[in-house]
């Protein structure tokens, strides 16, 4: 067989501490409280009334990309649909592949709220699904707050790419870290959850780094904190920290996609590298 082809094994983090188990085993009363208190809040955030499929640029179509997740991705809590990370990972690519002359980038959106890894199987499998070059998944707090063990996320995690493989012949994937970059992770939540919900963002985000190491085209993205922005009470990012989202986001996927160049992998037939990240530059990296 195709030692390409082969199926990479998801590589564990080490068990959770018999410590940590005994205390979220004495705490487990008030966590199903705090968390079934912040899961009623979470559902009564209204859904965005935004686009769920666009473009950004002109000129021919460079790069398709899928994204699903968490209504965070559909802009919940916005004021402005068009702020939502979709359109604007969009229009940060367009920007970045238009060095040549001016391209398109197209986008569509799956998301809703506390949308977990299973039930964007389901809503990917519901859905008509355009053609696409790059998956983006967004875990979203649904797995932190629910404590979603490792070994079924990151079969999650390949199954979402599997679909998306065989449904949009989707080429790339980004899997969008856990991890909340903010200074205070999940500052918004009480204590002990808030502990809880930190401990198994690092678990899994642990796991995702480690399981993706020998991965073909598929990499794992966290965006880099930095001051100003952040996840409000409500656990939803505002527009400055969409935006750095979006930013460093899309400049990940450039450099993901012309890193390929040099591996000899299959590019979007339209796929045409930044000037910073040509392979003659890239290599100096």
């Amino acid at each position: 067989m195709n030692s390409t082809a082969r199926a990479v094994r998801p590589v564990l983090s080490p068990a959770v501490p018999m410590s940590t188990r005994l205390l979220e085993l004495a705490l487990g009363p008030l966590l199903w409280c705090q968390r079934q208190l912040v899961s009623r809040q979470l559902r009564q955030q209204p859904e965005a009334q935004g686009a769920r499929s666009g473009q950004a640029g002109s000129g021919a179509v460079r790069l398709r990309v899928l994204v699903v997740g968490d209504a965070q991705a559909a802009g919940v809590a916005m004021a402005d649909p068009e702020s939502g990370l979709a359109p604007r990972l969009a229009h940060h690519l367009a920007a970045l592949l238009s060095t040549d002359g001016p391209c398109t980038v197209t986008w569509q959106l799956l998301a809703g709220r506390q949308i977990g890894a299973q039930d964007m199987l389901g809503c990917m499998a519901a859905t008509d699904l355009a053609p696409a070059d790059v998956l983006v998944t967004l875990p979203g707090h649904h797995p932190t707050l629910h404590s979603v063990p490792t070994r079924e996320w990151l079969r999650q995690m390949d199954a979402l790419r599997s679909h998306a493989r065989h449904r949009a012949q989707v080429r790339h994937v980004v899997h969008c870290s856990p991890m909340p970059p903010e200074p205070e992770p999940f500052g918004g939540l009480a204590r002990p959850l808030r502990w809880q919900c930190l401990h198994a963002a690092q678990r899994l985000d642990r796991a995702l780094r480690i399981h993706l190491r020998h991965s073909h085209r598929r990499t794992r993205f966290m965006l880099q904190p930095v001051g100003g922005g952040q996840a409000g009470q409500d656990l939803h990012p505002d527009a400055r920290w969409i935006e750095r989202w979006a930013r460093q986001l899309a400049e990940h996927i450039e450099h993901d996609l012309a890193e390929s160049v040099l591996q000899g992998a299959a590019l979007p037939s339209g796929f045409q590298a930044s000037d910073f990240w040509h392979p003659e530059t890239a290599s100096r990296f």
